[in-house]
């Protein structure tokens, strides 16, 4: 993508900064991850940050109480001993059970030895399948240092590991159809980004691919009882508690980029912010029918375009998901050339999330949904020119 840009007027100039910009990035997250080495090292404490939520409910789950991983009163003071947190600080467990099962590995760990692992495990699984998408190495070096995926590593998030699922059912889906689908059913350990996902498998009639997530998903689900019914009941209360939380808490809005939180921001009655978010989903499942016969792997693109505007419970640290459509777009502008605004665009998706939340705290502008908006819009159009102009696997190669 840097290259690209480098045709533009003063090219030379805009490309030397574009490197500078990454490797000050790259430098960035690599200072931040040896001061959190340097202060916390391998022992049982920790930082701060949302990663405490997943190993506080693990280790709850390891410890045969996997339903008080949902009750506040219990999972608070397993978060204080992990953690330096001021009491009555408090993160609550609002993941399903199947995350329960998947991260209970992690928790055999210290606290921050788990995190350092977690971080650098998903980071690495996102950049082996965005290289599987980004054949030229400066591109996937500019991916590797993107703002997207260092905010959300940053704060101890699982954003890059939902992308990295994203990507890897993108490279696999033409030559392994129930790989890819199964890679699609892990997504399940966070719901709201895998609604689309039986949509536009069974849009685009990938049945091998729709019937392997199904097997995943329902095989976690039955492995995950367990731990018992109870956990899972906690999990339809505490949805709701999620749902007023991101309703009524307008301290979280500049964190939200769906586009329910940024009419909220800009003063809108509640009634119109969900008929702005549901306007959105429309537009969202709109294009995966349009699409709906474009190459599988275009298919995937676009679902993970989409999947940015299909839940009003969206933060930003989700947003390493943006990148698997970026490593596409760019890829097919390098193979056969750009489109109109795609370069544009690719550069707005990569920067915004260093100026979403900003504008959106200072300002009360979320312009996240536009930009959104926007990636569908480039995904979408690029899907359906490169289907019509190639066909077969071998239109879009993957290493």
């Amino acid at each position: 993508m840097a290259a690209q840009i480098a045709r533009l007027p003063s090219g030379v100039h805009i490309l030397a900064f574009w490197r500078v910009s990454v490797l000050g990035l790259a430098g960035l997250g690599a200072w931040l991850a040896m001061a959190v080495l340097r202060k916390y090292g391998f022992g049982h404490r920790g930082p701060v940050l949302d990663y405490v939520v997943v190993w506080s409910g693990a280790r709850l789950a390891l410890q045969g109480a996997a339903a008080s991983a949902y009750d506040n009163n219990v999972i608070g003071p397993v978060q204080r001993a992990a953690v330096d947190m001021v009491a009555p600080g408090i993160y609550p467990y609002f993941y399903p059970p199947i995350a329960l099962l998947l991260f209970a590995p992690l928790a055999l760990l210290p606290y921050g030895a788990s995190f350092l692992l977690f971080t650098a495990g998903q980071w690495a699984f996102l950049v082996s399948q965005l290289r599987r998408l980004l054949p030229a190495p400066w591109p996937l070096s500019t991916m590797i240092a993107a703002p997207a995926a260092l905010v959300s590593l940053g704060i101890g998030q699982n954003g890059c590991l939902t992308a990295a699922l994203m990507a890897a059912a993108c490279g696999t889906i033409e030559r392994r159809p129930s790989l890819a689908g199964a890679a699609l059913g892990c997504i399940a350990f966070k719901p709201h980004l895998a609604v689309l996902v039986p949509i536009a498998l069974a849009l685009g009639r990938q049945w091998r691919a729709l019937a392997a997530a199904t097997a995943v998903v329902a095989a976690l689900t039955v492995a995950s009882l367990v731990f018992g019914l109870a956990p899972w009941l906690n999990f339809v209360a505490g949805s709701a508690k999620a749902s007023a939380v991101m309703r009524d808490f307008s301290s979280l809005w500049p964190k939200l980029i769906s586009p329910f939180a940024a009419l909220r921001l800009a003063g809108t009655p509640l009634w119109v912010a969900y008929c702005g978010q549901a306007a959105a989903a429309g537009t969202a499942v709109l294009s995966l029918v349009r699409c709906r016969n474009a190459q599988r792997a275009w298919q995937i693109v676009v679902m993970a375009a989409a999947t940015l505007l299909i839940s009003p419970y969206l933060y930003d640290y989700d947003l390493p998901l943006s990148l698997v459509p970026v490593a596409m777009v760019v890829a097919a502008g390098q193979r056969g050339g750009w489109l109109a605004g795609e370069k544009l665009v690719c550069a707005l998706v990569f920067a915004a999330p260093l100026l979403a939340r900003p504008l959106a705290t200072i300002a009360n502008l979320g312009l996240m949904p536009l930009v959104s908006l926007a990636l569908l819009a480039i995904t979408v159009r690029r899907a359906r020119v490169d289907t019509a102009r190639f066909s077969g696997p071998d239109a879009i190669p993957m290493r």
